[in-house]
């Protein structure tokens, strides 16, 4: 079954505003004696959830694609690999506890890549960011955490497909943090691009789906850093809908490595 359905194939009727539950077009077919309404459809949002089988849509609106327009897009050759090489495979769950549903369900790839850092072609693991069906960037991560990612293409959150129609969200700080979350089923996740670093493009690009989030957990690095972008992130979400998390150790990953308690404080 699909992951998205176009927003103009859904049966909305005669609604133009508030929320409705509608039979679910993706997964209908699939159980022929599936009756209730399990889309969970926010029109005035324009965001729909099934609850059923997770498909996602959202209504792209057209400022929104002459956005998109400016944007270079890497080339749309990924595929969803099954089968890592075991180097990648144990590092992930050696080192860092991530096992390999969550590898595939994640999209992780790897890649032979020019790291401009050592100068020459390396193998890379690739975390492959998604905006609905288009691979919109590709980060390239060598064996030393050394990295790059595709020149001139656009700059959004890693794991922006998770939080579609969510009204909790948690931040992180790095896409393998990401994946820390939700190998311990916090899925509604995301993670800023580039490290500790606040780029405004980022926000202007993932708009869409954080204007109407209820609440925000902040879960970035318990370092210097990581405090002054807490801070960055809480002003310009607004404070009065964003906790904050604070690890044992200093952040997702490296906590959940050491099978710690997850977290402290909420």
């Amino acid at each position: 079954m699909n992951d998205f359905i176009e927003w103009e194939t859904l049966d909305l009727g005669n609604k133009t505003g508030g929320q409705i539950k509608i039979k679910c077009p993706n997964c209908i077919d699939s159980r022929s004696n599936k009756r209730d309404k399990s889309l969970s459809v926010n029109i005035s949002k324009g965001m729909a959830l099934c609850h059923y089988c997770d498909v996602k849509s959202i209504r792209q609106s057209e400022e929104k694609k002459e956005i998109e327009v400016e944007y270079k897009l890497p080339p749309q050759n990924w595929k969803n690999y099954t089968k890592l090489s075991e180097n990648v495979v144990k590092w992930f769950e050696e080192k860092r506890n991530i096992s390999q549903s969550t590898l595939i369900d994640c999209k992780i790839t790897e890649e032979t890549y020019f790291q401009p850092a050592k100068n020459k072609n390396v193998n890379n693991i690739v975390f492959n960011y998604f905006e609905l069906d288009e691979l919109v960037n590709k980060k390239y991560r060598s064996s030393d955490k050394k990295f790059t990612q595709s020149a001139g293409t656009k700059n959004i959150f890693y794991g922006i497909n998770d939080i579609i129609a969510q009204d909790e969200v948690w931040l992180v700080e790095g896409e393998i943090d990401k994946l820390a979350m939700y190998e311990i089923g916090i899925k509604n996740c995301i993670s800023v691009p580039n490290g500790a670093n606040d780029n405004d493009d980022v926000w202007k690009n993932s708009k869409t789906y954080l204007d109407d989030v209820k609440t925000f957990i902040i879960a970035v690095d318990c370092d210097t850093k990581g405090n002054e972008l807490s801070d960055k992130i809480s002003q310009r979400l607004g404070k009065w809908r964003c906790k904050k998390v604070t690890f044992k150790n200093k952040d997702a990953n490296e906590t959940l490595s050491k099978a710690d308690q997850f977290w402290r404080t909420v």
